[in-house]
């Protein structure tokens, strides 16, 4: 992961498909549901790294990647899923 501190850019490395995105650090960003739900496990669960994540400020980066790559995991699981529920 890279981070430009002067205008707060982050990059996610490359993935298994090859793509690298670009996210910005802003509070209105969108975590999604799977940033959400990472959130709410590591307030209950494991509050030490949720606290150095928060104060550090790469909370929300890192709840966006969280959600990134969820949603890249299911792109790549459902059609093989689909396809043997066919079966």
């Amino acid at each position: 992961m890279e981070h430009h501190s002067t205008n707060s850019t982050y990059a996610i490395g490359k993935d298994s498909v090859g793509a690298s995105t670009v996210l910005s650090e802003t509070a209105t960003e969108n975590i999604g549901k799977y940033g959400r739900m990472r959130r709410k496990y590591l307030q209950e669960h494991q509050p030490e790294l949720y606290n150095q994540l928060l104060l550090s400020g790469e909370l929300q980066v890192h709840l966006l990647e969280i959600n990134y790559i969820a949603h890249q995991r299911l792109e790549r699981m459902m059609p093989e899923l689909a396809k043997d529920s066919t079966l």
